[in-house]
């Protein structure tokens, strides 16, 4: 696996703002772009980066460069939501709102003897 953070077994990284370098050793580490050198298994699990954090993905999910816990949260794209939500649901409720909205006012006007031109674009 190509890892652009690694050059010459030297990890490279930013810390506030500044680039940085350190040492690691490929099988126990990983480098992560934004948070340094960090072992790779911590309390017996695995981690993987997550922006400036680390995360462990069996009991959490990374959602724009967060860590969230896995048994209260999802990942819906680039949106965090509590594992109750639908992916979508608020977005896709409002557009059928409004295109109900529009339609019911389309069809009393349609009734009142006006030709409309309607195109919803969604």
């Amino acid at each position: 696996m190509k890892n652009d953070t690694v050059v010459d077994d030297e990890c490279v990284y930013t810390k506030n703002g500044e680039i940085q370098f350190a040492k690691f050793n490929e099988t126990t580490q990983i480098c992560c772009a934004r948070s340094g050198v960090h072992d790779k298994c911590q309390q017996e699990q695995e981690v993987q980066c997550c922006g400036d954090k680390i995360y462990r993905p069996g009991k959490e999910i990374c959602c724009e460069n967060k860590p969230y816990s896995s048994q209260n949260h999802r990942c819906c794209g680039n949106i965090i939501t509590s594992l109750t939500e639908r992916c979508g649901n608020k977005r896709g409720r409002d557009i059928l709102r409004f295109t109900r909205r529009i339609w019911k006012s389309w069809l009393r006007k349609s009734r009142r003897g006006k030709s409309i031109l309607m195109m919803i674009f969604l």
